[in-house]
């Protein structure tokens, strides 16, 4: 009989410490801290400007941005994208933040040759 409460109290003690550390996790996770970062791509090509819309519109669906520009110049075919990511950080390795790789394979769909990208974090 002994052994039957000390196996009842070990189980509810082992489920509510992990009910406890999954709280934990999403509050850390809903309180984790979002950074505005603009991210300045450059390319060359011919971008045509229903191409360039379409272009923009794949920008916008991609996850954590927020806003985007394309500024392109026919006469030289090069232009640069200029969009908004809203990413968040936290302490723990699951950060999560926009990709460029994925930037850099729209514009290669588009047959634009990806140049130099840089990026520069900003408070909003």
């Amino acid at each position: 009989m002994v052994i039957k409460y000390k196996l009842f109290f070990l189980l509810s003690f082992v489920a509510f410490s992990l009910s406890l550390n999954a709280q934990n996790r999403s509050e850390k996770s809903a309180m984790a801290k979002e950074t505005f970062k603009i991210y300045y791509y450059q390319f060359e090509g011919q971008l045509a400007s229903e191409n360039s819309e379409a272009l923009r519109n794949e920008i916008l669906a991609m996850q954590f941005v927020t806003e985007a520009k394309i500024e392109y110049k026919a006469e030289k075919s090069s232009g640069q994208i200029r969009l908004l990511a809203a990413e968040k950080f936290t302490s723990v390795d699951s950060d999560f933040e926009f990709s460029i790789y994925n930037l850099k394979q729209l514009l290669i769909r588009y047959n634009l040759i990806p140049s130099v990208y840089r990026s520069e974090v900003i408070s909003k």
